[in-house]
Parts: C-alpha cells; sequence; structure tokens
C-alpha cells in the first residue's frame, strides 16, 4: 500500500479530525466570546483536554510503532528462514531432477537392452519354427521308413538273410541289415538332438520374454517414482517461494505503516504547540468574559437597580412537556448542561415563571439564529435571581415582550421553536443566582 494511498488518507484525516475539531471549537469560542459560551460549558478544561488527548494519542502511536518494530523483527526473522528452506528445499530439487536425468539414462539404456532382446527373441522365434519345420521334415522320413520297416516285418530278417543264393549275396543282405539299423540309430539320435535343441530355444525364448516383462515394469517405476517426487518437490518449492513473497508483502505494509504512524506522532508534536496556543487565547479570552460578566452585572442600570420587584415567590412551569436534559449532565452542545430542556410541539406558549423586569430579548449571537441558544428572553426576579428561556421561536411567534418592561407571572414570553444549537423543538430554561452561577431549576419549579 503506497504511503499516499487513499486508505492512508483515509486514516489520516480520521486521526486528526478529532483534534482539529476540538481545535476550531476552541478557537470559536474564544473568537466569540461570552454568546458563545453555553456551547462550551469550560472552554479550558476542553483545551487542556484536546492537550492531554494529543499526548495520549502520541505515546499510544509511538507503542504501535514499538508493536510494529517488533513484528516486523519477528517477520524477518521468519523470511530469512524461509529463504534457508528455499535454498534447501532448491537444491534437493536439483537433486531430485539429477536423479530424474539419471533413471531416464537408465530407461533409454533398458530401452537399448530391450530391443537387443527383442531382435534376439525374434531369432529365437526364426530358429524355433526352423527346427519345427525340419523336425516335421525328419517325423515325415521316419514315418516312411517306419512304414518300410513295417512292411519287411511281414516277413522275418533270418528268412531274408538265409534265403540268400550264395554267400556273396548273404553278406549283402546282412550288410543292408546292418546298414539299416545304423541309419535308423542315427535318424533318432538326429530326431532327439532337434528335440533337445528346440526345447533349448523355448526355454531361452521364455527366458528372454520374462527378463522383457521385468524390464519393462523396471523402466516404469523408476521414471514414475522419479517424475513424482520432482512434482513433490516442485510443489514445496512453490509453497516456500509463495510464502517468502507473502512475508515480504507484509514487511513492506509493516514499512508503509510505520512511515504512517511516524508522520501521525511528526503531525500531532506539530500540532501541541499550536494547541498550547489556543489554550493561552482561551485562557485570555475566558478571563475577559469573565470580566465582562462581572462588569455587566455590575453594570446594571440604575433604572434596573431601582426597579421595585415583589419576591419571585414560588415559580410556576414555564411550559408543560417531557423532560429531555437535567441540569448538570453532558448533552451534544455542552459539557455541563446549566438548565432544564422541557421537550413539547412547537409553537408552543412559555410563560414567565414569576414576575420579573425584562432584561434581554434577541439572538445569543447578533445576525446568527443558529448559534447558541438562538432566540432567547432573560427576566430579573424581586430576590435577584435570573430565569432564561432559550431556543423561542422568531418568526412565526416571536417574542411580544420588550426589554425593560415588567411583566407578571404567567405572561407569555415566546413560544417553542427551534432557533440556536438544538435537536429538537424545546425551551432550555435556566435559573441563574446574583453571582452568575446556574442552579437547578427543580429546585424552585413545583414538584410534578
Amino acid at each position: 500500500m503506497p504511503p499516499n494511498s487513499p486508505r492512508l488518507y483515509t486514516e489520516r484525516r480520521r486521526l486528526s479530525w478529532p483534534l482539529r475539531a476540538t481545535a476550531m471549537l476552541l478557537l470559536l469560542t474564544a473568537l466569540v466570546g461570552p454568546a458563545a459560551a453555553p456551547a462550551a460549558a469550560n472552554p479550558i478544561e476542553d483545551a487542556l483536554q484536546a492537550i492531554e488527548n494529543a499526548k495520549n494519542r502520541i505515546q499510544q502511536l509511538i507503542q504501535q510503532q514499538d508493536q510494529t518494530q517488533q513484528q516486523r523483527e519477528q517477520k524477518e526473522a521468519e523470511l530469512r528462514q524461509l529463504r534457508r528452506e528455499g535454498e534447501s528445499a532448491r537444491d534437493a530439487l536439483q537433486r531430485v531432477e539429477g536423479e530424474l536425468y539419471a533413471a531416464i539414462d537408465r530407461r533409454e539404456a533398458i530401452q537399448t537392452k530391450l530391443d537387443k532382446i527383442e531382435v534376439h527373441i525374434r531369432d529365437l522365434e526364426a530358429q524355433q519354427e526352423d527346427h519345427r519345420a525340419k523336425l516335421a521334415e525328419r517325423a515325415a522320413v521316419y514315418g516312411q521308413r517306419l512304414r518300410v520297416i513295417y512292411k519287411l516285418a511281414q516277413t522275418p530278417p533270418l528268412i531274408l538273410i538265409f534265403g540268400a543264393t550264395d554267400l556273396n549275396d548273404f553278406l549283402k543282405r546282412l550288410n543292408g541289415f546292418a546298414t539299416i539299423a545304423r541309419e535308423d540309430s542315427r535318424q533318432v539320435a538326429a530326431w532327439r538332438r532337434a528335440q533337445d535343441q528346440a526345447e533349448r530355444i523355448r526355454q531361452e525364448l521364455d527366458a528372454e520374454k520374462a527378463e522383457q516383462t521385468k524390464l519393462r515394469a523396471e523402466a516404469a517405476e523408476v521414471e514414475q517414482i522419479q517424475v513424482e517426487k520432482r512434482a513433490e518437490q516442485e510443489q514445496l518449492v512453490a509453497q516456500i517461494e509463495a510464502d517468502e513473497a507473502r512475508t515480504q508483502a507484509e514487511l513492506t505494509e509493516m514499512d508503509q505503516h510505520d512511515r504512517f504512524l511516524t508522520e501521525q506522532i511528526r503531525y500531532l508534536q506539530d500540532d501541541l504547540p499550536r494547541l498550547q496556543e489556543i489554550l493561552a487565547e482561551v485562557r485570555r479570552r475566558e478571563e475577559e468574559r469573565q470580566r465582562r460578566a462581572a462588569a455587566a452585572a455590575a453594570a446594571l442600570s440604575e433604572a434596573d437597580r431601582q426597579v421595585t420587584l415583589p419576591p419571585s415567590g414560588p415559580f410556576i412551569w414555564p411550559v408543560s412537556g417531557r423532560i429531555t436534559a437535567r441540569w448538570g449532565v453532558r448533552t451534544f452542545a455542552q459539557r455541563f448542561h446549566t438548565g432544564l430542556d422541557i421537550a413539547t410541539n412547537l409553537r408552543t406558549p412559555i410563560r414567565a415563571v414569576a414576575t420579573g423586569h425584562v432584561l434581554h430579548v434577541g439572538y445569543a449571537v447578533p445576525g446568527n439564529r443558529r448559534a447558541s441558544y438562538g432566540m432567547y428572553v432573560t427576566l430579573l426576579h424581586g430576590d435577584g435571581k435570573v430565569t432564561l428561556y432559550a431556543h423561542l421561536d422568531d418568526r412565526t411567534s416571536p417574542p411580544q415582550v420588550q426589554k425593560g418592561e415588567i411583566i407578571d407571572q404567567g405572561t407569555v414570553v415566546g413560544t417553542i421553536g427551534m432557533t440556536g444549537i438544538t435537536s429538537g423543538p424545546h425551551l432550555h430554561f435556566e435559573v441563574r443566582e446574583p453571582n452568575g452561577g446556574t442552579r437547578n431549576p427543580l429546585e424552585f419549579l413545583p414538584k410534578l
């Protein structure tokens, strides 16, 4: 993932936005002044918290960097081990390939031998066929002789011999019988030799064919074993190389993440001086706001001070509705909620809780109906307390009371609206002491 990829850019914005948003809010609070104060109950505390958050975030990023470095060292060790295993596997693959080439050579040698055996077998088969023909010929000749002998056997040999006319005829007949006997013996011996030769050829032919079958099986088995070994070793090498690539990619991503963390740390460290400057400005503005508030409290017009008001007496509820936020809780707009939120329908009349002198009617931030309290009214009561009615409607039914007039308890000061920072139609009601501090309105309103 490249350093400037959309993902890293998104992460950078996600990490830095909360601090920037806090800084902008604090700066806005500092620059706007007292009118925006309700949106942040304690801007100094918020500024300190923003600085603390930045420091904590820097520490977290440094710890993440340390963890990333440890993980990277482990991955580097894994990569070194994988490279060693890869070298070993590749060496083994070379050995297996050498053995395969040797097996192929062996198969070729066996094939050469098989070719010779094939030639020898064909030769033996030809010899065997030749011997069969000769044996058949001898069998035919000998059969003919046996037929002659059989015919001669009808006359006893002695009669043939002693039937000679003279001695010379007798010797010829006797010599003929001897010659016939010798020829018979020779023919029988030749027949037996031919049979023995044919049997030797048959046995040799059977042996050669058996050897041929054995060699073919051996050649096929040797080559198959080596092919399987090579395939298995190639798979092992491929797996190790894939693991190497994956581990290297993880290391690259870790390096990019480390650079990202370094950038975030530098970014936040660069932001700390700005946050310190904002804190100083917020403190200065807060001090100025407090001086203004004190001056405003002290600077009530003589007419305001000389107005004689009856004691405020027991309050009445300014409006009926559902309480959605109590005093002192944290809301989306205030860290410390300074009043009581009562939700009800738009343009519901809001009444003065007690007789009072109208101190203010208008927007919290002049000209901006969406800021802070929006349209609001404040009343000064006889015991010095001040009540505030905020988020009033400013268009259909704007406040009819005027600054400086005295109104009776129950007088309509305005209607429910949605001006200022609000998530829905409701009345924000406050009770303030003469020193400017707020009190829980439920202490003064009748029990429901």
